[in-house]
């Protein structure tokens, strides 16, 4: 059906007719440029011209010609059909009269409703197969499908036809088309729980370093084995066999057992080691594949080298070397500038105290730290000589230094955020007594990050004290102040305990010596699962992983 209308009254329509003669019969009436033209001619082109003027005006009244088409849709409904292993590993007798059910189903809601069908298992199809070969299920990959391709105002349901196994995606109960539309499901296969042994989970660290120990700690699980016996073995990959390091025997003691086992192990040497946690297979049990796990640890060469390079002895060396200590994987080691300073291949980080000064000849040394971007952490003091401070570095700058100090406290930015401190901590450094910092005006790098700025006698000011910085790959740290072992004793009279002060400045040179992990290529995976075995020897080829 279709309709003209003009958005002006119908009689405007005369009126652009009489509109028109009038201006025809002007234009041709006793014109002098036709006076040798017969009346005849005169009349076919003023009709002519007429019928322009008059098609101009119907144009200028906005005409509209609209088409109405009436179209009767039935609800549409899904039919969705799990086809994965699952399905029929158990129980296939169902399958025969699913097939002619579901027909039958067909035809009885084609009357009311426009059916879709849909299969899923791995992938999602529009038609059924009944082949049931895929070894995985998504059943949050069909509800983004059904979602993405539906008209909701026309979708009323899906009926859905699964075992409730899913291997895949996320938990279908928090898809929001399960809010949308109700749901009818058809649950098959056969739920019955059979004997079964399992390793759950295994947790353990991923790096550890040459010399020490680590935790394995791994969650068994069994049903219907109560009365059985078997053995938790740990094996390890040596030269392409396995060989046993741990062994502990399992008794289950009820139906529905769970325990947690914790394996301590040594790391002997450094390298990329292949582990096993395998328990033994219990009479009648089907599933043997859940049985054992395998899992990778990496063991570093040794600890990371921290160098304390000082102009003179001084309290605060004990005492960042004592914070330091705590930390079991750092390795500190104190030399003074009076002697040539060895810098080794291993040094992770240098913390210069009153350094650079014009009375030790540091060139070299820089040099060598500047090429081997050696992460570094300047403590400024008395002996500091400032001005070469300020060359060496661009993240403080001291203007108007004179030679005198000032006596700071420290404030905790809250806006830091490279690490994070307890609120203990930054409730005791507010306590601790004050550093004394070189006088003058700070000028800061807007590269830096403020961990404490000064308090100087009431005044906060927003001089740093404690800052860090990254430029070029060579990470950065200045403390502008002496006098750290006060705040370690001060630290045990309030509190006794080293605990605030030993935070702050692990926590600070431990960020200072972290450097980026270089290596062409490293997977750090969040679960330990592959679809198929080619895509597990790529992961092993690339990971350059030992297999059996």
């Amino acid at each position: 059906m279709s309709q003209f209308s003009f958005q002006y009254p119908s009689y405007f329509i005369a009126l652009a007719f009489i509109l028109a003669l009038i201006a025809a019969a002007i234009l041709y009436y006793k014109s002098q440029q036709l006076a040798d033209k017969s009346v005849g001619h005169k009349l076919i082109l003023a009709s002519l011209r007429g019928m322009t003027i008059f098609s101009l005006l119907l144009l200028l009244m906005n005409p509209t010609l609209r088409f109405y088409k009436k179209e009767i849709k039935k609800p549409e409904l899904i039919l969705a059909l799990d086809e994965s292993k699952s399905m029929v590993v158990k129980d296939s007798s169902w399958l025969k009269d699913y097939k002619a059910g579901e027909q039958e189903l067909l035809n009885v809601l084609s009357d009311k409703y426009e059916l879709t069908t849909y299969s899923f298992a791995q992938t999602v199809r529009t038609e059924n197969r009944f082949q049931f070969s895929e070894s995985s299920t998504d059943i949050e990959g069909l509800l983004d499908k059904v979602a993405a391709e539906s008209d909701f105002q026309q979708l009323k349901g899906c009926i859905l036809i699964s075992d409730g196994i899913y291997h895949q995606g996320r938990n279908p109960l928090y898809h929001p088309l399960t809010k949308s539309i109700p749901f009818h499901t058809i649950f098959v296969g056969d739920s019955t729980q059979e004997k079964d042994l399992s390793i759950q989970r295994v947790f353990h660290n991923d790096i550890i370093f040459s010399g020490d120990q680590f935790a394995v700690e791994a969650d068994i699980q069994a049903w219907l084995c109560e009365g059985e016996k078997t053995q938790i073995k740990i094996l390890k990959m040596e030269n392409g066999l396995w060989a046993k390091i741990q062994e502990e025997n399992l008794t289950i003691d009820k139906a529905g057992f769970f325990s947690n086992k914790t394996f301590i192990l040594p790391a002997d040497k450094p390298g990329l080691f292949r582990y096993r946690l395998n328990c033994g297979i219990i009479s009648g049990e089907k599933n043997t594949q859940n049985n054992s796990r395998d899992f990778y640890v990496e063991v570093l060469d040794a600890k990371k080298k921290v160098l304390l390079l000082a102009y003179a002895p001084h309290p605060d060396l004990a005492a960042i070397k004592s914070a330091m200590d705590e930390l079991k994987n750092y390795e500190v080691e104190i030399q003074y500038a009076s002697v040539p300073p060895v810098l080794s291949e291993l040094t992770q980080m240098v913390i210069l105290h009153n350094l650079p000064n014009i009375n030790a000849e540091l060139t070299p040394f820089f040099s060598k730290m500047d090429a081997m971007r050696v992460p570094r952490v300047y403590i400024i003091g008395n002996q500091t000589d400032i001005n070469m401070l300020q060359k060496r570095q661009d993240l403080v700058q001291i203007n108007g230094y004179n030679g005198s100090s000032n006596e700071a406290q420290a404030i905790v930015s809250e806006t830091f955020n490279l690490f994070t401190l307890t609120e203990n901590t930054k409730k005791m450094i507010g306590r601790f007594p004050p550093l004394v910092v070189p006088f003058g005006q700070y000028q800061t790098d807007p590269s830096a990050s403020i961990l404490l700025s000064q308090k100087i006698g009431k005044v906060e000011t927003v001089y740093p004290l404690w800052l860090f910085s990254e430029k070029n790959g060579i990470k950065t740290g200045v403390i502008a102040g002496e006098g750290l072992w006060k705040w370690k004793l001060n630290n045990y009279i309030l509190n006794n305990d080293f605990n605030a002060f030993y935070e702050l400045i692990s926590k600070s040179l431990q960020y200072a010596a972290t450097k980026e992990d270089k290596r062409k290529f490293r997977a750090i995976l969040s679960k330990k699962f592959f679809l198929n075995r080619n895509l597990w020897f790529l992961m092993q080829s690339f990971m350059m992983i030992p297999t059996n």
